[in-house]
């Protein structure tokens, strides 16, 4: 199993490229898209192994809060569409 979740932006090119957005997050939350989107992705897998898996199992990545929360959004609403 594999998740390849990414963050874009109004253009639709990843946050992960954009080197001042990254930086800029850096100094204010301490964490970038480079590392944040690659944590969310490794633990929806690990949550969605568990027995009763699910994106509600993702732990919040610290200083990406609100990024975790609308991906934890988007791949419960993935999952349920899967479900159907």
């Amino acid at each position: 199993t594999e998740s390849n979740y990414d963050n874009v932006n109004a253009d639709g090119k990843s946050k992960k490229d954009d080197t001042e957005y990254e930086s800029k997050m850096k100094d204010v939350a301490g964490v970038g898209p480079k590392e944040y989107i690659e944590t969310l992705n490794k633990e929806f897998v690990k949550a969605m192994g568990e027995e009763d898996g699910s994106p509600a199992g993702v732990e919040v990545v610290t200083g990406a809060t609100h990024s975790t929360h609308s991906f934890i959004n988007y791949a419960q609403q993935l999952v349920n569409a899967a479900e159907k």
